[in-house]
């Protein structure tokens, strides 16, 4: 009955019902919020850790998106992108998050909020009117929550949205932070030493200080010292022991061999951290490494009267790009330059630590001991450089003694990583703030992935499969139009006789 039906519909009853199909698909699918992602690495999904963050507030957040209509590609499809995250996150909130995507351009009111929110407006240049022009925009966010305010003021690169919201309101909606804390025993450079790391930190975390010759507060559970000036006491080497023997989180940036870049001086740091460290089967080098694969520096040249600065490729300043899969310390980062780094040495680690070779260099590295030529315009012999991803930075994570807590212990042979001098440029804050989330109690949302696309490569092919490719496609397609055109014939020649 139904396939009479169907073959009595002419063309256009066929078409008006599949259009009224389709309408109805779209009214049942806008009742419930559904998407397939396809893409490799979940570019689109919200992660687990986002949406049990959103199904707990209790209270309304709002979220206000100033993004300018009718911009071209790639800022429409960030607004697109923004759009359908929030959408998602509004149908987990059960009604506590709520959001407006507003285009400021042309209304006095929201010009003037988002300049009360520091929301810069940008120049991007657009097609119009058959010719190129630069035109205003707005492409940022503001969330409220009761009576606070914070803003997200430029969504371009988008890789890191959700993270960024997601923390942005979880540290809104937490009523108490979590305390961080230093010390500044034994030389070691305090909070008030490290302004810039100030800058990043005082808004999501309680800063504090304290003597690690005592005992640490069972209310501090999160540890990140750096290089000290003097030898560490065998008390404060027990007191490490056992904040990490009970679960508790340690990073700690240090310089095995201390660098004088002016004097062009290096000498070794006698800590006292070998025997606290070599405990867990870590060794630190009394070295430095050298990596071809190298940051350049600016070093200034007399020619006569007149000075200029060359841009020098500076060996003793390795860039780290490839970083372990799936490791969420690397997650939106991607490069890390140590300073002066040293090489760390997995001897013997007990096997219930899971231990990850954090940060190494490349495979046209090299070690060097004793004396140290910090002349930036040496001549290096590429030939010399012979070692092999030399680690630079390593995680354990694991029971550290009797304790029923697995804690976590971050190494990374670089004191200078976190000066002001280099948290100043930019560069090291996504792995260093990776690091801090690493360590904190509630190191949840460190779990949500860079959702950054990427393209996958071809793997390499040989140049004689490179050829039959080449000719396949130059023949293959023409053969089977022959063919196909072949039996077409064929088949109106048997009816034209039939």
């Amino acid at each position: 009955m139904i396939t009479k039906l169907l073959k009595s519909l002419t063309a256009v009853q066929t078409a008006v019902l599949i259009i009224l199909g389709l309408v109805l698909v779209n009214l049942l699918a806008s009742l419930a919020f559904f998407r397939l992602d396809l893409t490799r690495n979940g570019i689109f999904t919200i992660s687990p850790a986002t949406k049990s963050m959103i199904s707990r507030l209790d209270d309304l957040v709002t979220i206000k998106v100033y993004f300018t209509d009718n911009l071209p590609a790639p800022y429409s499809t960030n607004r697109t992108y923004i759009q359908d995250q929030l959408e998602e996150l509004s149908s987990l909130s059960d009604g506590m998050l709520n959001f407006q995507m507003i285009d400021p351009s042309e209304n006095e009111t929201f010009l003037a909020e988002t300049e009360q929110y520091q929301i810069p407006a940008l120049q991007v240049q657009v097609f119009e009117n058959e010719r190129m022009e630069v035109k205003k925009a707005y492409m940022g966010l503001v969330v409220l929550y009761e009576n606070q305010s914070e803003s997200l003021p430029v969504l371009q690169q988008l890789d890191n949205f959700e993270f960024d919201l997601a923390t942005t309101i979880n540290r809104m909606v937490n009523k108490k932070l979590p305390v961080l804390a230093t010390s500044t025993d034994f030389g070691m450079p305090g909070w008030s030493d490290k302004q810039g790391l100030q800058k990043y930190l005082e808004k999501q975390y309680q800063l504090t200080t304290l003597s690690i010759e005592n005992p640490v507060p069972d209310s501090v559970s999160s540890l990140i010292l750096f290089t000290p000036s003097s030898k560490v006491s065998s008390r404060a080497d027990s007191v490490i022991q056992a904040f990490l023997a009970r679960g508790g989180r340690l990073a700690w940036f240090f310089d095995r061999v201390r660098v004088n870049p002016q004097m062009q001086s290096a000498q070794p740091v006698e800590s006292g951290l070998d025997s606290l460290f070599a405990r867990y089967g870590v060794t630190i080098s009394d070295n430095l490494v050298q990596d071809l694969q190298c940051a350049s520096i600016s070093v200034p040249q007399n020619l006569g009267f007149i000075t200029i600065n060359n841009q020098v490729e500076f060996p003793w300043l390795p860039v780290i790009s490839s970083f372990p899969d799936g490791s969420p310390l690397a997650r939106g980062v991607n490069v890390v330059t140590p300073i002066f780094a040293s090489e760390i040495s997995l001897t013997s680690v007990a096997d219930s630590f899971n231990v990850v070779e954090l940060l190494k260099t490349s495979s046209k590295s090299r070690r060097t001991e004793g004396y140290y030529n910090l002349d930036p315009f040496q001549e290096y012999v590429p030939d010399s450089f012979t070692d092999k991803e030399l680690p630079v930075a390593v995680t354990l994570e694991g029971r550290f003694g009797n304790g029923p807590e697995s804690g976590r212990l971050l190494l990374m042979t670089d004191g200078e990583f976190v000066s002001d001098q280099y948290i100043q440029n930019g560069a090291s804050i996504p792995f260093f703030l990776n690091v801090i989330y690493w360590i904190s109690p509630d190191d949840g949302l460190l779990a949500i992935p860079s959702k950054k696309d990427f393209m996958v490569p071809l793997p390499e092919l040989s140049p004689a499969l490179k050829q039959i490719l080449k000719y396949s496609n130059l023949l293959i397609p023409p053969v089977l139009v022959l063919v196909w055109g072949v039996l077409r014939w064929r088949q109106r020649k048997r009816l034209a006789e039939s």
